[in-house]
């Protein structure tokens, strides 16, 4: 229970913290997302013409951009929807201990470990893919143990 209110706690403060922005951030990301968002395409371009654009993954832009319709175009925005995201590596992570059938001590202290590390919440405060694709990894991961010990 300490755990969790103190990796709660450390959520919140990461929260209350300014955005982490880069110059990957504001170069790349951020205009594919926004132009997404506003339905220009594919592109960084700030102005008309929209010119496709094919340097960078289209995961993580597709991501804010939907981060931005659902709740306004803010940095803030896509802290609290990767935070969101976050979650979700939490959750994987206790399935992947509970589906390895370690013993509960050792499932208890897998997820006071994942709790209480601060790269997952410091990576959801930062405008980057980190974050979007460790969620990614880890449902895979899952979801490969989940066949093969299923048979499936």
């Amino acid at each position: 229970m300490v755990a969790i209110v103190l990796g709660l706690t450390l959520r919140v403060v990461m929260l209350t913290l300014p955005p982490i922005v880069t110059p990957d951030s504001f170069a790349r990301y951020e205009p594919l997302g926004h132009n997404l968002a506003a339905g220009h395409g594919y592109s960084t371009a700030l102005a008309p013409p929209y010119a496709p654009d094919a340097t960078t993954q289209p995961g993580y832009p597709l991501f804010l951009a939907g981060a931005y319709l659902v709740a306004g175009e803010s940095r803030r925005t896509v802290v609290v929807a990767q935070m969101l995201v976050e979650l979700l590596v939490l959750i994987c992570i206790w399935r992947l201990a509970r589906l390895i059938d370690f013993p509960p001590a050792a499932q208890a202290a897998v997820m006071t470990m994942a709790l209480l590390c601060p790269v997952l919440p410091v990576l959801a405060r930062a405008i980057w893919s980190e974050a979007v694709a460790t969620v990614m990894l880890t449902a895979t991961c899952l979801a490969w143990l989940t066949a093969v010990r299923t048979g499936g």
